[in-house]
């Protein structure tokens, strides 16, 4: 193993037989400080293995994951072990944060769900086996309101729990009372129904990223920044002077790797924790700033800069501006950009996206931008295993289901493409595609052969539906077809 490996994980070793003799102990003070010291070690794995990924050997890479996930579920047990000894006490409420920590640290450990949203419920005074009409009695509106959050949220965590693990009794008896109680709530409370669906909060904003296939670089990298929020509103809240962080990104990665998807959920993050006043998304690209004519770019760059005001402005192939396109007044949407963001600091978040090399590059144009942008966040290629398992969310949504044999050519189409195209494939997107080519040959084939038997199973993709997809994508691929 690597030397700077080998630190960390002698480091992390000596906390862990520092912290031994008090995991059974009640000993909160001891526990949470050694806790603190095992993050800080993680916080530096973290770092060293976003460096790696930047410009190290894919062995080193692989090594470091292996440190970082190992380090990761110790401190999610740690957590956990927390949670117990606050729920022994009778502190739902600080179980739940410590729940909550637990599966931000190991998001892949089912039982970590199914543990949150038991907290997230008691937290709130929610016992399913409580009577609804007792439970009913005791909410004030206020309290209503509360108990409505925390119901979405221990809702989507146990639907997360069955898409890992598998349904049980106690768990889908749980889902039936939370969903009966919201029915009774908003027959009592019909206002605060309304107003509940409109803005999520940090815990279910949370909750929905921690649900997202792999990505758990940029996960960690987004709670590091929303953790940093709410700690410096509390020392604000405490008289300490408030100190002052740029917040703008860098999203460099290849398309279909989640770009968008996390700067909207991140978007919601910065509202929940009062960043933001609206956490809206303004999703925009070269086409949208840069104006054919002389002084028309700054006011077309301006538009779109009120529009985000309270949110996200999110500049997809950002890159693109300062390559020459016959003008150059892509450079003078950057200036305007950049003169914004001190204008209305802290009242806008601008989130630049592309390619990694270009982006790079990007930065070189203009002096002002590395200074603002500091947080820079790489979003690594999807493996194939991650995107079958992005298959089988698209499917679900779609409400479509596909034979094991149809399976094995979608693997193959996509290990195709992904060998093929090493940079360019698509991820998410190929998969999307994949799908969606593969349900309009589903359609072709039972409008056209007015089959009743496909009729019959019109949620079933077969091997015919891959096979047709597989020709379309790979038309020179020889041995391809059926009967």
């Amino acid at each position: 193993m690597d030397s700077k490996w080998h630190f960390i994980l002698e480091t992390f070793q000596e906390i862990q037989q520092d912290l031994r003799p008090y995991l059974d102990k009640q000993n909160e003070k001891v526990l949470r400080y050694h806790i603190f010291r095992a993050i800080r070690c993680l916080g530096k794995a973290e770092s060293l293995l976003e460096q790696t990924l930047m410009s190290g050997s894919p062995m080193d890479a692989k090594q470091g994951w292996k440190v970082v996930k190992k380090l990761r579920s110790e401190i999610g047990a740690w957590h956990v072990k927390l949670a117990e000894y606050d729920e022994s006490k009778g502190d739902y409420n600080r179980a739940m944060r410590a729940q909550e920590s637990a599966l931000i640290s190991n998001p892949s450990d089912p039982d970590f769900y199914l543990q949150y949203a038991h907290f997230t419920l008691k937290s709130n005074g929610l016992f399913p086996n409580q009577e609804l009409e007792e439970c009913l009695m005791r909410l004030s509106k206020p309290k209503a309101y509360d108990a409505l959050t925390a119901m979405k949220s221990a809702k989507l965590s146990l639907q997360t729990y069955i898409g890992l693990y598998q349904s049980n009794e106690m768990v889908l008896k749980t889902l039936t009372w939370i969903e009966q109680l919201e029915i009774e709530i908003s027959v009592k409370f019909p206002e605060l129904n309304a107003q509940s669906e409109e803005q999520k909060t940090v815990e279910q904003v949370r909750a929905e990223l921690s649900s997202l296939i792999g990505l758990d670089t940029v996960k960690n990298k987004i709670n590091d920044a929303v953790n940093w929020l709410s700690f410096n509103k509390l020392r604000r809240e405490q008289g300490f002077q408030d100190e002052p962080i740029s917040m703008h990104m860098i999203f460099a990665g290849n398309p279909g790797t989640g770009k968008t998807m996390i700067a909207r959920l991140l978007a919601e993050l910065y509202r929940s924790v009062g960043f933001l006043d609206q956490g809206h998304l303004v999703e925009v690209d070269r086409s949208q700033l840069v104006a054919e004519y002389v002084g028309q770019t700054a006011i077309k760059t301006m538009n779109k800069v009120q529009e985000a005001i309270g949110g996200v402005l999110f500049i997809d192939e950002a890159y693109s501006l300062t390559r020459s396109q016959g003008n150059d007044f892509g450079v003078e949407a950057v200036d305007t950009i950049v003169k914004a963001m001190e204008d209305f600091r802290g009242q806008f978040i601008v989130i630049l996206a592309g390619y990694p090399d270009e982006m790079q590059q990007f930065l070189s144009s203009n002096p002002g931008l590395h200074s603002r942008f500091k947080n820079q966040i790489l979003f690594p290629d999807y493996t194939i295993d991650e995107m079958m398992l992005i298959g089988d969310v698209i499917l679900e949504k779609k409400q479509f289901r596909m034979k094991d044999e149809a399976k094995s050519i979608f693997k193959r189409i996509i290990d195709d493409q992904m060998r093929q195209h090493p940079e360019q494939h698509g991820n998410g997107r190929l998969v999307r595609n994949i799908v969606e080519e593969a349900i309009l040959n589903k359609a072709t084939s039972v409008v056209s052969h007015d089959d009743g038997r496909v009729a019959n199973n019109l949620d079933l993709l077969d091997e015919r539906m891959l096979l047709d997809v597989e020709q379309e994508m790979n038309p020179l691929k020889l041995g391809i077809g059926y009967e």
